[in-house]
């Protein structure tokens, strides 16, 4: 049984971060996320702040259809939504495919690497927001790329596992996308 478990938990971690590998594409959130707007909705109605996610969201060869779940606990979080390869996941890190959370006073977090060398970085983002993109990175495990902005009293973070080379731009695209969505 141990072994079975260790096999199917291998090959879902394969399969999942080879998941967007190829050519990523682009897709509307709502279509490409099964249950999105509902959790949404659900999540809006429980808390005070806005509830940001991006509009468009990559799309791999491999997989093209996704599912949210949210986390009912979030530690720390006012909220956290799950983007994941299968529906019964709920934001597991083996079939995890990014998440969009939001914390009240929260701080970008600076990740430096086993080198020293600072990983986050500033860049600018739409209506003059300063964003912070950190690589992924192995430290212990592995973190997916990500991207933090703070909104009024609002830190927002964004994860979504990206190839290297595509990460940065698409999350920028994710987190501009996401804010468009509030009224100005």
């Amino acid at each position: 049984m141990l072994i079975k478990r260790f096999f199917i938990l291998i090959l879902c971690l394969l399969w999942g971060s080879t998941a967007l590998a190829a050519d990523v594409k682009w897709g509307p959130a709502t279509k490409a996320v099964d249950g999105l707007a509902a959790i949404i909705q659900s999540t809006q109605a429980k808390v005070q702040q806005p509830v940001l996610f991006p509009q468009g969201v990559p799309i791999g060869s491999k997989v093209v259809h996704y599912y949210a779940s949210d986390d009912k606990n979030p530690k720390g979080y006012l909220f956290r939504i799950n983007v994941d390869t299968t529906a019964k996941c709920q934001g597991a890190h083996y079939c995890n495919i990014g998440s969009v959370s939001a914390e009240l006073r929260g701080n970008p977090q600076i990740y430096y690497g086993t080198d020293n060398k600072r990983l986050t970085q500033p860049m600018d983002l739409d209506h003059g927001i300063e964003g912070f993109y950190t690589p992924g990175h192995a430290m212990g495990d592995y973190w997916p790329p990500m991207i933090e902005w703070r909104q009024g009293n609002l830190l927002y973070r964004m994860t979504w596992d990206l190839p290297k080379d595509q990460a940065r731009d698409a999350l920028e695209t994710m987190a501009n996308s996401a804010m468009g969505t509030l009224k100005p």
